[in-house]
């Protein structure tokens, strides 16, 4: 019997296609992925890594990759904001603190890291905040020591899960820098001191008074307090520790940092012609004392980088 032509013409295609299937079959496509699959652990595992050898453009890739997969990974946005502060790109880091907060706020994965991962955002947000006042002080700076607080607020003994040379010490001289760059220097030097106590003491332009001073000016006074102003000759006082009339002690109201008034108030209202004892830190050269302050925070900030 004669096969038709068309139903041969028809069959060998359906041959040619399946022989073409099987070989197919043989070879491995570059668009299925093969391997063990990569799981976001892994992903933050990797990211830890390269920050941990400065290789940040790396550490971003695999945290992004990271939060990609599971967008309520907290410590991926966490690993890439640090990896972003390092990197310079502050504001990115900044961004990406945001998620961590906003993720925390919402009660997202396990909450007994909750406290460790507000810490390691607000010692970032520090550093940024660092990095991104030299182009605006006034907004940035107090915002370095509002997160430095909040760091230690929370962990007194901070140390950062990743790089034990960040810790406490590290936001302190954060903190030292930002009051001296918004020329609060009495706050700086305050600050600076809780590394050491010793540098209060120590500073060799910084002169410990004590000085009996007739009250000149009287202000404000009430039924309840009265308000003076002392005037100490050829001060430049750098902090003013009590001031007592006969061992009672007044509260000081406030004073001028490189100044020589201070004003204060209490009970027994004071009276003209009454004397005042002073206890005061001053600088007898107030730019000398400018000049070591910032020499010291510097020295520290060698120490304890970000």
């Amino acid at each position: 019997m004669m096969v038709p032509r068309t139903n041969i013409i028809i069959g060998l295609i359906v041959i040619f296609a399946f022989t073409a299937f099987m070989a197919g079959c043989d070879r491995q496509s570059d668009d299925i992925p093969t391997g063990v699959p990569v799981s976001v652990e892994s992903l933050i595992g990797d990211g830890w890594d390269s920050f941990t050898n400065a290789d940040f453009s790396q550490a971003v890739t695999d945290f992004s990759d990271a939060y990609s997969r599971d967008a309520t990974s907290i410590e991926a946005y966490l690993g890439a904001a640090w990896s972003y502060m390092r990197d310079a790109k502050y504001s990115l880091a900044v961004s990406n603190i945001n998620n961590v907060f906003s993720l925390i706020s919402l009660g997202t994965g396990d909450t007994a890291y909750h406290a460790q991962y507000k810490t390691e955002g607000y010692a970032c947000l520090a550093g940024a905040y660092q990095g991104l006042y030299l182009g605006d002080i006034d907004t940035y700076a107090p915002l370095v020591v509002q997160n430095v607080d909040n760091a230690l607020m929370i962990d007194p003994s901070f140390v950062f899960s990743h790089d034990n040379g960040v810790n406490t010490n590290t936001l302190l001289v954060a903190k030292a820098d930002a009051y001296y760059v918004q020329d609060d220097f009495l706050n700086a030097l305050v600050t600076i001191s809780e590394l050491d106590d010793s540098i209060y003491q120590n500073t060799a332009i910084l002169v410990a008074v004590t000085v009996d001073i007739v009250v000149e000016t009287l202000f404000d006074s009430t039924t309840v307090y009265g308000y003076g102003r002392l005037t100490i000759p050829d001060a430049q006082i750098i902090d003013v520790l009590s001031i007592t009339k006969s061992n009672v002690p007044y509260q000081i109201d406030g004073f001028t940092q490189g100044g020589n008034q201070v004003t204060f108030y209490g009970t027994p209202i004071p009276q003209s012609g009454d004397v005042f004892t002073v206890n005061y830190y001053n600088s007898p050269d107030y730019t000398a004392f400018l000049i070591e302050l910032r020499n010291i925070i510097d020295s520290y900030r060698y120490v304890f980088p970000f």
